[in-house]
């Protein structure tokens, strides 16, 4: 499976409110294709999971590696996003 086929498995698990599942073929991806890198499409898709369970250290541990692939620049959206969410639940 290349990462346009990864992308939208992950895509559409997070589409059908399953976010676990998306976690989950993500780390399919990571794990059982050596040689195949996740995209910027990859982590956006998984940090809207993350956004959408409100777990904000999943988050930060995706934008850490997504730094690491040099594909940040392309996640500030959903990390300011996931960031709002985490903090509006913590004031209530």
């Amino acid at each position: 499976m290349d990462a346009f086929m990864y992308n939208t498995v992950i895509h559409g698990y997070f589409d059908l409110d399953h976010p676990h599942n998306s976690f989950t073929t993500f780390i399919g991806m990571r794990r059982n294709s050596s040689n195949l890198q996740p995209d910027n499409f990859s982590f956006a898709f998984t940090l809207k999971a993350a956004t959408n369970l409100q777990s904000y250290n999943t988050g930060i541990q995706l934008h850490s590696q997504a730094i690491l692939y040099g594909l940040h620049n392309h996640l500030c959206g959903n990390v300011i996003q996931l960031a709002s969410i985490v903090l509006s639940v913590h004031l209530e």
